[in-house]
């Protein structure tokens, strides 16, 4: 696996699959009948209160928080982000190869992104 690679698999993985699976659950909680099944009551009822523009903004903001936070966990992973008691760095491979991921992790999400 290259660091590409990983970074593909994070953001399909992750961001993607995450960020649709909470659309459905929002979407779903406009219905009556799946009102009860929401996991965030409170995040539903507002998105229930939005009109369709905002309900697209509104995920977008969810969106923006995840690669914020992605960005983040992999900016540490990569060590231009220290941990405050935490000042050593990672080193992080995938199974047997001994190639490096991490590194520019977070550069290549990133880039992606504008």
């Amino acid at each position: 696996m290259t660091p590409q690679e990983f970074v593909s698999c994070i953001r399909r993985e992750v961001l993607e699959q995450n960020l649709a699976l909470y659309h459905q659950n929002l979407n779903r909680s406009l219905s009556p009948a799946n009102a009860q099944e929401v996991h965030w009551p409170r995040m539903a009822e507002l998105y229930q209160s939005l009109n369709e523009e905002q309900r697209l903004q509104f995920i977008e903001g969810i969106r923006l928080v995840m690669v914020d936070t992605l960005s983040n966990v992999l900016g540490i992973l990569d060590g231009s982000t220290l941990l405050e008691k935490h000042r050593d760095y990672f080193h992080l491979t995938y199974g047997e190869e001994p190639q490096k991921l991490n590194g520019e992790l977070q550069d290549f999400f990133l880039s992606s992104e504008t």
